[in-house]
């Protein structure tokens, strides 16, 4: 069960990459913060395929808080998620929901 909870967050949080970077597509249009924002967030999804979740945790909190969009925080709740922190996972999955 927890290996498939697992799969569906990674799922999901790539999921969110696409609908999230789909947002603003012309480049022209995007603030510095927004380009900031974008990169962060796909240095995030790099670090979490890779598995390095701490620094993926990092990327994608910096990407929030840059440009506050409610997909990052289920890319931060699948981190959280993956280095153990059922707590902070739960927050942040509420925080999506909600």
């Amino acid at each position: 069960m927890v290996n498939c909870l697992r799969s569906l967050s990674f799922s999901i949080g790539v999921l969110s990459l696409a609908l999230w970077s789909g947002l603003g597509a012309s480049a022209e249009a995007q603030s510095d913060v927004q380009a900031q924002a974008r990169a962060a967030f796909k240095e995030g999804v790099r670090q979490f395929e890779a598995r390095n979740y701490d620094r993926a945790l990092i990327s994608f909190q910096e990407a929030y808080n840059l440009k506050p969009h409610h997909a990052v925080r289920l890319n931060i709740a699948s981190c959280y998620e993956q280095l153990g922190n059922p707590v902070k996972a739960v927050e942040n999955y509420e925080a999506y929901l909600y």
